[in-house]
């Protein structure tokens, strides 16, 4: 806020339009088709099932294991994800 001449304050001018519901709505649902249009990788995941499940004792879930281990989560520190599989 800047001041005027005598020390008062000028305070800014409340906005003349306030956006609806509905164009808010709208703004954020092209934000969304902007960021997805921008996606470039893309993941098959036909049969992805069966294949983490085939390869439930491969020696990456344990590197994947230590490094969510030091995320703040008590839920993943205790293996909780891999147990529910």
């Amino acid at each position: 806020m800047r001041g005027i001449g005598d020390g008062r304050v000028a305070r800014p001018s409340p906005p003349t339009s306030v956006p609806t519901q509905a164009a808010v709505l709208q703004e954020a649902e092209a934000a969304v088709e902007r960021a997805a249009s921008q996606i470039r990788r893309r993941l098959d995941t036909t049969g992805i099932r069966d294949s983490l499940y085939a390869n439930f004792d491969h020696p990456r879930w344990d590197n994947v294991a230590r490094r969510v281990g030091s995320n703040s989560s008590p839920t993943l520190r205790t293996g909780g994800a891999k147990s529910r599989i």
